[in-house]
């Protein structure tokens, strides 16, 4: 139980920004260790509602699903600050500058799910099941305005997550 609490406050202390630790972030996450302990020891197999309580700082606006905070997002945020606040040279201090730009691409996608049901959408308008079927109809002659119009939008969503600098020019 000892375990589960400084889990909590670990991540607490991380996600108000008390003290913000790539550590303390991925401890956070260790909490469902000892929720399985915990239901063990209550002789549970199986809890269709479990009841637990959190501190408001790790009570996200709607839940997070199945995984508690930190949230994929948050632990990605958590290395990204590490990797920023390393005081590197030379081809590490790119490659750090690199790392950064990579994880920042990940939070925008975590943080973007509905560009991908777009996209699938998209795909679905236009009457095929991937991008491969659809580069082939492309390659094949398809183009138009509403394919033309598809693509352009996919492109966009893309830049959204890659470089949402792009769409600022």
């Amino acid at each position: 139980m000892r375990w589960g609490v400084i889990c909590v406050r670990q991540a607490a202390a991380h996600l108000t920004g008390a003290v913000r630790s790539v550590e303390l972030a991925a401890i956070g996450r260790r909490t469902c260790e000892v929720e399985l302990d915990l239901l063990e020891e209550l002789g549970q197999s199986e809890v269709t509602q479990p009841v637990r309580t959190r501190p408001p700082e790790l009570e996200p606006e709607s839940l997070a699903g199945l995984h508690d905070r930190p949230t994929a997002g948050e632990l990605v945020e958590a290395v990204r600050e590490w990797i920023e606040r390393l005081e590197l040279h030379g081809h590490d201090a790119f490659l750090a500058r690199v790392s950064a730009r990579a994880l920042q691409i990940v939070e925008r996608e975590l943080a973007a799910p509905e560009l991908e049901r777009r996209h699938r959408e998209r795909l679905d308008t236009l009457g095929v099941t991937d991008d491969a079927e659809l580069a082939a109809q492309v390659r094949a002659g398809r183009d138009d305005a509403t394919t033309v119009e598809a693509i352009r939008a996919s492109v966009v969503d893309k830049l959204r997550i890659a470089d949402p600098r792009l769409l600022q020019r």
